[in-house]
């Protein structure tokens, strides 16, 4: 790594940046709103590890959400520290336990042939499933029997988002049917009974499904996230390698982690008490919202560990003023900020001085809305 370079690059950041990327020892989240350099802030951090500590490069995890996310990253982190950058794992989460998956084959009875599983081969299981099982009644309708089949799907997986078993489905419609039992009002005993036959018939699914999958050699997105997490109780060899291994974890969009994804995470790095674990987030938006994510999580983390360092990123880089105070003034109407609950301020300032107003623009359709969009950008490359 060119000390040279590093020096000039880490003169460059705020002091908030600079707090964030210094503080390598520990459990550390960063509150970051858009355009306030996180990545360069997590990729100077792993510099810093280089720099101050005996660790390796082969030493340091960094997960995120996208492949794009994955490419940001390591080119930011290949100008910042060269050859280096190829031995640090950055990976999705998925690429990461796809590659724990092939490097302990063993222990997941996985065989060579074990592909993944895509929207249509899961609608046909699920179909055919749902079409097949005896003992259906509220999940198969007489007239159209495939008409609950996506949401059957949605419902799979999110509880393999949220990290529950067929098993744990099943403990939770018999207590949902016993519950029913107490209660008095007709009408909530009858939503209440209904709701517990309705997880029993998707107990019956979900059981079906998950054998399929095992039958046919096949796994599906969530699976491999949970095989992984699971591994570490079944192999525990699995997880004292990676922990061995990768002494500092940090985490991208920290915001979009489900509970599977979480539970993964804080499993990794159960070994110290307090872990070198460095996750970066913003509290105001959660963009995978529907597959799982929850800011709950951040609020978690920041009860699990007592002596965390919190930051918050406050400086932006990339929109004017008039943006940023517009946003805000929206924003603030979010109940759910984490940055109410732990007592600290995230309000984004602008760097730019920039003025140019927010227009507010309204199509009839989302094809018109993109189709000015495109035209727009059309229009300001020609202008330069």
């Amino acid at each position: 790594m060119s000390n040279v370079n590093f020096a000039r690059q880490f003169a460059k950041l705020n002091p908030e940046q600079k707090k964030a990327v210094t503080a390598i020892e520990g459990p550390v989240m960063v509150l970051a709103g858009p355009g306030t350099g996180k990545t360069q802030v997590v990729a100077m951090r792993i510099g810093q590890i280089l720099a101050k500590t005996h660790a390796s490069a082969r030493n340091i995890l960094a997960l995120t959400f996208t492949e794009a996310g994955v490419t940001a990253l390591r080119k930011r982190l290949i100008e910042l520290i060269g050859s280096d950058a190829y031995q640090v794992t950055v990976a999705t989460f998925h690429s990461f336990c796809n590659e724990v998956i092939g490097t302990f084959p063993y222990a997941f009875e996985l065989p060579d042939t074990t592909s993944n599983l895509d929207e249509l081969e899961q609608f046909q299981i699920i179909d055919k499933i749902v079409r097949d099982l005896p003992k259906l009644d509220l999940l198969r309708p007489a007239r159209v029997p495939n008409h609950h089949v996506g949401a059957i799907i949605s419902a799979i997986k999110t509880l393999k988002q949220e990290a529950v078993s067929p098993d744990q489905l099943k403990r939770l419609a018999v207590a949902e049917l016993k519950e029913s039992e107490s209660l008095t009002s007709k009408t909530a005993v009858e939503a209440a009974a209904r709701q517990g036959a309705v997880l029993s018939e998707l107990v019956l699914v979900y059981s079906s499904y998950q054998k399929q999958l095992r039958d046919d050699q096949l796994y599906d997105f969530e699976d491999m996230i949970l095989e992984v997490y699971r591994s570490f109780a079944k192999s525990p060899e699995i997880k004292q390698y990676l922990q061995e291994r990768y002494q500092y974890i940090l985490v991208d969009e920290y915001q979009d982690t489900n509970n599977a994804q979480n539970a993964l995470v804080e499993a990794l790095a159960d070994f110290f008490d307090k872990p070198n674990l460095f996750v970066v987030g913003d509290d105001k938006q959660a963009i995978f919202r529907f597959q799982g994510a929850s800011v709950a999580n951040m609020l978690h983390f920041s009860q699990k560990y007592p002596d965390i360092k919190i930051i918050s990123l406050k400086k932006n880089y990339r929109n004017p003023k008039l943006i940023i105070d517009a946003a805000t003034r929206l924003i603030k109407k979010n109940q759910h900020q984490l940055s109410s609950y732990l007592k600290i301020e995230t309000t984004l300032e602008a760097v730019s001085t920039e003025i140019s107003p927010p227009r507010l623009m309204t199509f009839t359709s989302r094809q018109a809305q993109y189709a000015n969009i495109v035209e727009h950008c059309r229009t300001r490359i020609r202008e330069g």
